[in-house]
């Protein structure tokens, strides 16, 4: 009887998966050594790199502990002053603040003062001729008394007053009137203050629009027949304003109404000059 030679069974599937895994890892355990043996030997073969200079070498310097906080040093350093000393940075501290805070307040409170022209009067002064003639205009000097109004706890000082004025006529433009100059005037506080402001009607003989504003104002003063009457011009002003420290420099306009600066007898203040030998 034959026996038959039987051959053993294959190893089971979850062995073969080991076996091929410790292989596996095996030859990549392997290949990473002999990478790293070859950079090795790569980075054996580089020529040394060459040394840093002095400048590179310098680590970059950091601002000094005095260079910072400079303003909240001084603070903190005045508890090393002596007492005096400290007693002295405190009040100049104090007093600046003080002073910021009024004039914050009298700035906040500022108001405009209001400027009026009340009449007409002489010409200040005592050495200036009321009419005056250069060849070509005649100048008829008087004074403007005005009024400013100025509801201000602080004085205002006023220079280089310059005024201009035109009157308006009959066909609804204006004529030159004339102009005005003022050096410096100071107001007073909380006050309604009245000054005479310098004044002067310019007459040009070769001028047409001059003939219109003194036949105007002629007409108006009753001097070509029937009633005087008020006058009322428009006029410009260019002033430098100061209030404590503040300059400013205003253009002021608006129009005003007095009563007519001619009369039959002349200006005011030249008695019984008559105008009629002027022209």
């Amino acid at each position: 009887m034959k026996e038959y030679q039987t051959t053993p069974p294959p190893p089971p599937l979850e062995h073969q998966y080991h076996h091929y895994q410790q292989q596996n890892s095996q030859q990549s355990f392997y290949h990473e050594k002999t990478e790293q043996q070859q950079q090795q030997q790569e980075r054996e073969q580089l020529p040394p790199p060459p040394p840093l200079s002095e400048e590179e070498t310098v680590t970059p310097r950091k601002r000094h502990w005095t260079e910072r906080n400079r303003c909240c040093r001084c603070l903190c350093c005045s508890c090393c002053l002596p007492i005096w000393a400290r007693y002295i940075l405190w009040f100049i501290i104090i007093a600046i603040i003080i002073c910021v805070v009024v004039i914050g307040g009298l700035a906040g409170s500022f108001k405009m003062p209001t400027v009026n022209v009340l009449d007409v009067t002489a010409y200040p002064g005592d050495n200036t001729s009321q009419i005056t003639f250069d060849g070509q205009k005649f100048m008829f000097n008087l004074g403007l008394i005005v009024n400013v109004d100025n509801p201000n706890v602080l004085p205002i000082f006023l220079s280089d007053m310059n005024a201009k004025a035109n009157i308006p006529v009959e066909d609804g433009t204006s004529a030159y009137l004339g102009h005005g100059y003022l050096d410096k005037e100071k107001i007073p506080t909380n006050s309604n203050y009245n000054f005479t402001y310098p004044f002067s009607i310019e007459y040009d003989t070769q001028s047409t629009q001059s003939q219109v504003m003194l036949n105007t104002l002629m007409t108006k003063c009753g001097l070509m027949g029937g009633e005087a009457q008020d006058i009322t011009v428009d006029y410009s002003i260019n002033v430098n304003a100061r209030v404590l420290f503040v300059k400013l420099n205003l253009d002021l306009g608006g129009s005003a109404t007095f009563g007519c600066p001619l009369t039959n007898g002349g200006l005011p203040g030249l008695g019984g000059m008559s105008l009629d030998g002027a022209f």
